[in-house]
């Protein structure tokens, strides 16, 4: 597989899981938007593997798994963020914050899809 095509399946695959997940947020009737909280805490939680991630050697399983944890927790910030832009109960976003509220979700779908274009990578490079 080229780098060509392995940007061209991570795109597929991405457009694949916004769908997906911004079809789920709008019909659930599941209020996502009460976990911010616990949104926050994972992030940090992968900020702290990534620190300890640089320490050790380079595992091509243990990068798979970093990704695939950054993967699932930026679909899980998209599914928050569509949520607050449609009709969060908890934490809806104003009239006035729908350009930050753009780019939330225009940064939940770059990051799903670097943390998918890496898993390719490695998996590429096996």
């Amino acid at each position: 597989m080229s780098k060509t095509s392995a940007v061209l399946i991570a795109a597929g695959i991405t457009t694949c899981i916004v769908l997906a997940l911004t079809a789920y947020a709008l019909q659930t009737k599941y209020d996502f938007t009460t976990h911010g909280g616990v949104l926050v805490g994972l992030l940090v939680a992968l900020l702290v593997c990534g620190l300890i991630k640089v320490f050790l050697p380079h595992s091509k399983t243990l990068e798979i798994v970093y990704a695939g944890g950054g993967a699932l927790l930026f679909s899980a910030y998209l599914v928050w963020d569509v949520q607050r832009l449609m009709y969060g109960k908890e934490s809806q976003i104003g009239v006035d914050d729908y350009v930050l509220a753009a780019i939330s979700i225009y940064l939940d779908i770059l990051n799903i899809f670097l943390n998918v274009l890496r898993i390719l990578q490695e998996v590429q490079n096996r």
